[in-house]
C-alpha cells in the first residue's frame, strides 16, 4: 500500500459503521477530512482538517453576517496558513517555525473571541477541533486539504450524477476496476 492513498467505496451509506466495517483493525496514520462526522471519528493517529471547505463555510458565513469579523479574520488566517505551508522549503527552519508560532497565537486568540447567533457553531467546531487545523503545519508530510481525494473521487461523483446511482450489482465491481487502472 502507498504511503498516500485514496479509497472510494460505494454504498448507500456514509455513517460511521461504513468507516469502521471497512477499515476494521487498521488505522490511518493521518486521516484529512471535510468535517463529515462519521470523518471525524474515523480511526486514525491524527486528523487534518480540510482548511479548503473550511475556507468556503467561512464565505457562506460572511456572506450572510458581513459584518463578522472573526469569520473574515479566520479565512484569512486559514488562508495564511496554506501559503506559509507551500513556502515550507523557501524558508529556514527557525523561520518557518517562527511563522507557525505567529499563527498558532493568532488561531489562538481568534477561538478566544465569542459571539451569538449564525456562526457560532463553527467557533465551537474550530474550538472542538483545535489540534487538526494546523496539522499540516508540524508534518511536511500532511497537506492542508483534501482536494487530491476529491479530485480522485470526481469521475465517481460525475458518472452518479449522469446514470443516476451506482445500484446494479455490476457498476460498482467495473468503477473499481476502472479505477485500479
Amino acid at each position: 500500500m502507498g504511503a498516500n492513498c485514496e479509497y472510494h467505496l460505494i454504498v448507500p451509506s456514509r455513517t460511521q459503521d461504513v468507516i469502521e466495517t471497512f477499515m476494521r483493525e487498521c488505522k490511518a496514520e493521518v486521516w484529512v477530512c471535510d468535517c463529515w462526522k462519521a470523518q471525524l471519528n474515523a480511526p486514525a493517529k491524527v486528523c487534518q482538517i480540510c482548511l479548503s471547505h473550511q475556507i468556503r463555510n467561512l464565505q457562506g458565513l460572511i456572506e450572510k453576517r458581513p459584518r463578522l469579523q472573526w469569520a473574515q479574520d479566520m479565512q484569512t488566517l486559514f488562508r495564511k496558513a496554506i501559503r506559509l505551508g507551500k513556502q515550507r522549503a523557501l524558508l529556514t527552519k527557525e523561520g518557518f517555525a517562527r511563522q507557525v508560532a505567529i499563527l498558532e497565537k493568532s488561531l489562538k486568540q481568534l477561538l478566544q473571541r465569542t459571539f451569538r447567533g449564525l456562526g457560532a457553531n463553527l467557533l465551537q467546531r474550530y474550538r472542538k477541533y483545535r489540534d487538526c487545523l494546523f496539522v499540516f503545519l508540524h508534518r511536511s508530510d500532511v497537506p492542508a486539504h483534501n482536494n487530491a481525494c476529491e479530485r480522485a473521487l470526481r469521475p465517481s461523483v460525475i458518472h452518479r450524477k449522469v446514470m443516476g446511482s451506482f445500484r446494479s450489482e455490476w457498476l460498482p465491481k467495473a468503477m473499481r476496476l476502472w479505477q485500479l487502472s
